[in-house]
This record gives C-alpha cells, structure tokens and sequence, in this order.
C-alpha cells in the first residue's frame, strides 16, 4: 500500500475512533440528565405531595381548593415514570454499545420540554384569573431543560430546546390572555412582556449552544490528542519515555516517513537464561524478566533512546531515531554503563552482555493501517548483534566497534576514556573486519 492510499485509511480510522468516543460520551451525558432530571422531579413531587397532608389549610389557602391533594402525586409521579422508562433505555443502548438515535433525541426534548407547559396549562384551568398561572414556577422549569441540554453535545438540539420552550410558552400565554375578560395589571396582560419572555428562552438556547459547541470542539480535541498518543506508542513501542512520547507529537508523529539515519544500536542479552529458566515457574521468570528490563528500559528513556523491540531474554534499542539529540552515541555509552551498574545492585548473579554499533539505516514504520511498528533495517543492526555475541568470547560485559567509539569521542570523549582496543574481529556476514573496543 502507497503512502497516498494509506493516509486516507489512517483519517478514516482516526474518525471513526473519535466518533465512538463522542457517541459514547453523548449516551453517558444522556444517562446523567435523565438521573439528574429523574431526581429533581421526584424531590419536587415528594415535598408538593406532603404539604396536603402536614399542612392541610395552607394548602387549602394557597389553591382556593381549585387543586385536589392527588394532583401533586399524579403529576409528578407521571413525569418521573417517564423519565425512569428514558433512563432504563438508556442504559440498554449503553450495555449494547449502541448510540441514542437523533431522532428519539429530538422527540425526547420536545417531550421533555413540554412538561412546564402543561404544568401551566393545569394550573390556568384551576385558579382564577388563569393568567396568573404565567408567572408561578413552573416558567421557569423551562431552564432547566434548556440548560441540561448542552450535556447533549449538540447545539442544535440546544437551539431546538430553547426554540420549543419559546414558542410553547408564547403560545400558552396567548391562549391563556385570549380566556381572560377581567381587567389585570399591565405587567400581566401586555403580550409584550410574554413575547420578551419567550425570547429569553430562545436566547437561553442559543447561549448553551454556543457553550456546548465550545465544550464538544475540546472534547474532540482531547480524543484527538488521545488518539494520536495511542499511535505513537502503538508504533513505538510502549516503552518510549513520555519526553520522546510529547516531542513526537509536537512535531507530528503520522508524518514520521522512512528516511536514512545515523543512528547508535544497543542490543542486550541476559546470559544463561534457558538455564536459569528450567528450573523456575513461568511466574517467576516473567517477573524476573520485567524487573530487569524495568531497570533497562529507565537507563535508555533517561537518555533519549528507545526500546525498539524484545527478543525474548533481551531487547534491541536505538539512539537517534526517531528523534535525535546530537549526541546519541554517547547517550547510548551512558545508558549501557547505567545499566552495568544498576544490574550489578540490584541483580549481582545476572549475567549479561551488551554491544553497539553506530552507522547509517533506513528507519520508519513497517505495516497496514491495522498495526504497524517502527523498524531500524541496516547493516548497522546486524553488527551490532553480532558484537554482543562476542561478548561471550571475549568473556566481558560491554564491547562498542569502532565507529561507535569515534562519534562518542566527537561530542563526549570522556564516554570512551576508559575503553580498552580489542583489535579487529571477522563479523559473520560481513566483508573486511571490524574493530572492536571493551568498556570497563
């Protein structure tokens, strides 16, 4: 596959991933509001439902016995039903991984909406003159529906919340004035002061609208981020230091193309470990590979090297690639003599061996859109396994070739200050002889 054909696989997939996320968001959201609206109505029709019965005349005084004692009840246990049965559905959709349909969004707002209206419709038909029912709290529920509804993360249905609760209010109040004959306070009758009203609605809709879209476009940007550090680590390895991890990103990590690179290989090698192996528990020798390898792997991200794979009883890491500090082939004779000592502490009978090589390769990712992986191909690599193996022969812990040493010597030459000349050596595979150097 061409790097044309797999950048658009790449989006596609990256999009996908986002819009699961956003969906699964919204459908969380969704399952907030319905528990916090479910809450606040049965709070509300509780405390309505015992003022009937704790103080039977103030609530005799307060409806002029125009509101029976059971309407509180019925009212607000019809509406907490109905936001239980929205709530159960939810979580259905949740435990199926499936999304809230747009559509059941909508009716659900509009339903949802509509409850203020017809608690002020119920109350015009009971008290006179029904106009007063315009300015008692059920007005103002209204709100709380337009304010919740920015946990949909969708400024149009925050914009269609508000629009439902303006126009079902005006409306309402029309239809109420139109039954009033008696004369009232300007501040009640005037149809300007409902339509202000209504329009503050609208207006409420259209402010957490433009909020939800702000918090939704930063949601979004955090899944991105997320996203494209989960691909980095997934290409490099989870084993890149958060430093690499960061500088990759900020200079964008899908863009990372093969190219050619001077670059320092390390390979590691923990001795006598088939027979180390047989006589312990597949628990116990993971559990003694990881503490080694913790102990490696903090030595290398400490100077900006990454593990590129493991082998089993060993890994193969790299200085300058992706990124490079300028000095990568001493920050590799650092990090194998941090690595020397910390071993030697913490684990005295391990015995390992350690040899790098520094030379040009072609670096970049290797692999479908599906899994990829960050790969070093060159004869750098190979020489630089083949002089960990004399390590053995050499009988020593760390052995470098010569190159290696000249590029520590241009930036840090106290690196190799104490490197001893073994002479040239045949490597397999390779034409002419190499020279290599010990590092006490």
């Amino acid at each position: 596959m061409s790097t044309a054909d797999a950048a658009p696989n790449e989006n596609r997939r990256t999009t996908s991933f986002i819009e699961t996320q956003l969906q699964r968001e919204i459908l969380a959201n969704e399952i907030l509001r319905s528990s916090i609206l479910l809450g606040v109505f049965f709070l509300l029709g509780v405390s309505l439902s015992l003022v009937p019965i704790l103080l039977p005349e103030v609530f005799q005084r307060v409806t002029q016995g125009a509101v029976r004692a059971y309407y509180p009840p019925g009212f607000f246990g019809s509406v907490c039903l109905f936001f239980f049965l929205v709530r159960r559905r939810l979580l259905i959709l949740r435990q199926q991984d499936r999304p809230v349909p747009l559509f059941a969004q909508y009716l659900n707002a509009f339903v949802e909406t509509s409850i203020p209206t017809l608690a002020i419709l119920s109350i015009s038909m009971t008290r006179e003159p029904a106009i007063i029912a315009l300015n008692l709290p059920p007005t103002h529920v209204y709100f709380i529906f337009i304010i919740l509804s920015g946990l949909r993360l969708n400024k149009r249905l925050c914009y269609f919340t508000g629009a439902v609760a303006g126009a079902q209010y005006l409306a309402v109040a029309i239809w109420i004035q139109s039954r009033t004959t008696i004369e009232l306070d300007p501040g009640l009758s005037d149809v300007s002061f409902h339509i202000a009203k209504a329009l503050l609605y609208i207006v409420g809709g259209v402010l957490t609208g433009w909020v939800t879209e702000r918090n939704k476009s930063r949601l979004i940007e955090g899944f991105n981020a997320q996203e494209e550090r989960n691909h980095v680590t997934g290409v490099f390895g989870q084993h890149v230091s958060p430093a690499v991890v960061d500088e990759l990103l900020r200079r964008g990590a899908r863009q990372v193309e093969s190219q050619l690179r001077e670059v320092c290989v390390l390979f590691f090698d923990i001795r006598s470990f088939t027979s180390y192996s047989e006589s312990r528990s597949p628990g116990e020798i993971f559990a003694y590979l990881n503490q080694v390898f913790s102990v490696c792997i903090e030595a290398v991200n400490a100077n900006d090297g990454i593990i590129n794979k493991f082998l089993g009883d060993g890994f193969m890491a790299v200085f300058g690639a992706p990124l490079s500090s300028g000095a990568d082939t001493a920050n590799a004779l650092r990090a194998v003599r941090i690595i020397r000592e910390s071993l030697a502490e913490k684990f005295p009978e391990t015995r390992f061996g350690m040899g790098l090589h520094s030379g040009f390769a072609v670096t970049g990712n290797v692999g479908s859109t599906v899994r990829q992986e960050y790969t070093i191909i060159g004869d750098v690599v190979n020489v630089a396994a083949r002089i960990e193996q004399l390590t053995k022969e050499f009988k020593c812990q760390i052995l470098i070739s010569q190159d290696a040493l000249e590029r520590a010597a241009q930036t840090h030459p106290e690196t190799v200050a104490d490197a001893v000349d073994l002479g040239p050596v045949t490597i397999k595979g390779r034409q002419g002889e190499t020279h290599i150097y010990r590092l006490n």
